[in-house]
């Protein structure tokens, strides 16, 4: 403890007991009593099974080429504090303005609380590129176009989440979908730099092309994208399709005879090739990240 990162929703769980047990009444009514209606969060609750919920949106997720399809649900007595409530991106701001607010109720969160929460305790492994980050007692706290920022990110049946908090400039910008295959992490990144005055790129969406069925070949085979993950890929159906360790496969469409990109999530791939003409590995950018990854296989 407080030496290793290493994220628990079964943690969440223990801490949702825990809270029922001190407080002597179900997680769903202390949020409810002691949270939102004293903050004004009308749109904000535990999604309790069974109860209609006016406006509750639905998840979805991306199959392959223009098939969407409802995500699995799930019944959040299941979760519980690890992801059992719904909210809207106001109500998420009015929580950030009290929860790093000077006049937050000490008797639901004591200073010492927030403090330890917003303490950098293990240092999280983060790709080279990126800066350091550190997690506390529930957040994670790192720096963004140079500013301090605090955040984190969810993700359930179909719902993906993302709010941030930059402390200097007392700044909460909060992405919610209800489309499982779209990271809001980039979305929230864009937003704090246009907010800031900083570079920014707008998405655009890759047009596939024709190319030579034969540079499939080229492509197929094995990588090592990181220590404990490899990349397959593979021809199916006149289509090169991709599959990393322990995930989905995935089709990838040529927007060059180099560059690929996918529809059911997003990311591009880039095939580098050797001096011989060989495939030597390719380049996978997603969230704003690039990874190489060489071949492995002949």
């Amino acid at each position: 403890p407080g030496e290793k990162f290493k994220y628990s929703n079964s943690g969440y769980i223990l801490l949702t007991q825990i809270i029922e047990t001190v407080a002597g009444q179900p997680y769903a009514d202390y949020m409810q009593t002691k949270i939102f209606e004293p903050l004004g969060m009308n749109n904000t609750g535990y999604e309790v099974p069974l109860t209609v919920i006016p406006h509750l949106a639905q998840g979805y997720v991306f199959m392959g080429p223009e098939i969407r399809m409802q995500a699995v649900p799930m019944d959040m007595s299941l979760p519980q504090g690890a992801g059992g409530l719904y909210s809207t991106v106001a109500d998420l701001a009015l929580w950030n303005q009290w929860l790093y607010g000077e006049n937050s109720d000490s008797s639901v969160l004591s200073e010492a609380a927030k403090t330890a929460l917003t303490t950098p305790v293990a240092k999280m492994d983060n790709p080279e590129d990126t800066p350091e980050a550190f997690y506390g007692y529930g957040v994670v706290l790192d720096s963004h176009l140079d500013r301090q920022r605090i955040h984190h990110g969810g993700g359930i049946s179909g719902f993906l989440s993302v709010l941030q908090y930059y402390p200097d400039e007392t700044l909460t910008i909060s992405v919610l979908t209800n489309f499982g295959n779209q990271p809001p992490g980039p979305i929230g990144d864009d937003l704090a730099a246009i907010l800031f005055g900083e570079p920014y790129e707008l998405p655009t969406q890759a047009e596939e092309v024709e190319i030579d069925p034969a540079i499939y070949e080229k492509c197929v085979g094995t990588y090592q994208l990181l220590p404990e993950m490899q990349v397959t890929m593979r021809i199916e159906d006149g289509q090169l399709v991709g599959q990393a360790t322990g995930q989905d496969s995935f089709v990838l469409y040529p927007s060059s005879e180099s560059d690929f990109f996918a529809k059911v999530v997003d990311l591009t791939v880039t095939f580098s090739l050797a001096n011989d003409g060989t495939v030597e590995g390719f380049t996978l950018r997603q969230l704003g990240q690039d990874l190489f990854a060489p071949k492995i296989d002949e």
